[in-house]
């Protein structure tokens, strides 16, 4: 054998052992480590038989019907306003630890929420200990725009519809009676009417129906659905006795002195807002009041008011010194023009101040003394709609505006 062909016979041996031992080392590696390893997505927890798939286009995150036991579950978390809500040991209704709920103000609470709303459940269950002002404490549903559906008190719901104080006592709410319909439900929530104090546990929705008696709240409550009217004519004026006006949030006193105002509501929002409930056949029109500003920042009249998500207004601001139009649609709110700066009388320039906002057709106008002082043509508004006021502060309390009279006059 020659040299040439001894040198490529070894050649190619080396070749085939260099890759025999590649291979070799590969594979000894990956029986080593064991099979292949799929990263899944951090943010999809592995559930079996998830009951209530994601329904909409949010972080895809299966809704768990489980809100808290011990801890909150995966999903699903909650804020607050003017209370103290936090896990403790000292009391539970299973496990080792509940919610202690504490507020100090009317009207606070805290928010139950979850990036993946479920929709197919028919009731929300939870064990309740009440310690101080049970009877004030409600819960509130409230749909994926963030507005309240409906509200009934936790006490309504408990045996004999009489609240059980120093006790755990586990509760099953209707969804239906708290306004959750289909797909409408974007969180919940426990508010108080008073300084209240209990502990919360064993939260969960469920698929159970309850049969329950439906809560009828009292009239003028809060509870009450807003129904808007049309048996009033034009013109319409008012000095004194303030019938089928309605508060539905803040300070709107009914009887003279009538004052509207900001107060700690149950929204935690800094105004109000009353409308007249039987002018819903008011088409071309001017609202005028006569006030005396208070401390609060905003004053607004609302015109063609369908609901709390369609209407127009004008928003007065600090003693009639500048106006701006706004649009409320699909509880969507849109400024559409402003005032620079108005003169303000020298003397008494809080007292006895006229304000008006007047509709015709799609035309809107703001009123400041009897000069009109801003004015729009909108592609589309309410055809028809009763009248309103609002006001807003920076403050959540404040001296109320009070008002001296309201016309309405066909335009």
């Amino acid at each position: 054998m020659n040299i040439g062909k001894l040198f490529w016979i070894v050649y190619a041996l080396c070749a085939l052992f260099i890759l025999f031992s590649v291979y070799g080392i590969v594979g000894f590696l990956e029986y080593t480590a064991g099979p292949e390893i799929v990263l899944a997505d951090t943010d999809t927890p592995a559930q079996a038989n998830d009951p209530f798939p994601f329904d909409d286009a949010s972080p895809k995150v299966p809704a768990n019907p489980i809100i808290f036991t011990d801890d909150f579950t995966y999903g699903w978390q909650s804020a607050v306003w003017d209370s103290d809500v936090r896990a403790t040991v000292e009391s539970a209704f299973s496990g080792t630890r509940s919610l202690h709920f504490r507020t100090q103000v009317p009207w606070a609470g805290v928010v139950f929420e979850s990036r993946s709303r479920p929709s197919t459940f028919k009731s929300i269950q939870m064990a309740v200990h009440a310690i101080q002002n049970g009877e004030g404490i409600y819960i509130e549903a409230k749909g994926k725009d963030g507005r309240s559906i409906g509200r009934a008190p936790l006490s309504w719901y408990y045996p004999n519809h009489t609240l059980v104080k120093g006790a755990w006592v586990l509760l099953s709410i209707p969804a239906s009676q708290i306004g959750i319909q289909g797909d409408n439900f974007g969180s919940f929530s426990l508010v108080s009417a008073l300084p209240s104090e209990a502990y919360v546990d064993q939260i969960l929705l469920s698929t159970a129906q309850v049969d329950w008696p439906v809560y009828i709240p009292p009239i003028n409550s809060y509870d009450v659905p807003l129904v808007i009217t049309g048996g009033t004519t034009l013109p319409y004026s008012v000095d004194s006795a303030y019938t089928n006006w309605r508060r539905l949030y803040g300070l709107f006193t009914t009887t003279t002195p009538v004052k509207t105002g900001s107060e700690l509501s149950e929204f935690g929002s800094q105004g109000s807002l009353a409308v007249f409930t039987d002018g819903g056949q008011f088409a071309n029109y001017k609202f005028e009041s006569k006030i005396n500003w208070g401390t609060g920042d905003v004053f607004t009249l609302v015109a063609r008011f369908k609901d709390e998500s369609n209407y127009v207004s004008c928003a007065f601001a600090d003693a009639s010194s500048g106006a701006a139009l706004y649009i409320v649609k699909k509880g969507e709110s849109t400024r559409l023009g402003e005032t620079p700066q108005l003169q303000r009388p020298q003397i008494d320039a809080m007292i006895n101040r006229t304000n008006a906002i007047e509709v015709i057709g799609n035309t809107v106008g703001c009123y400041v003394d009897g000069v009109r002082v801003l004015v729009m043509t909108l592609p589309q508004i309410e055809p028809v709609g009763t009248v309103g006021i609002a006001t807003w502060s920076k403050l959540p309390k404040n001296f109320p505006h009070t008002i001296l009279n309201l016309h309405v006059e066909v335009k």
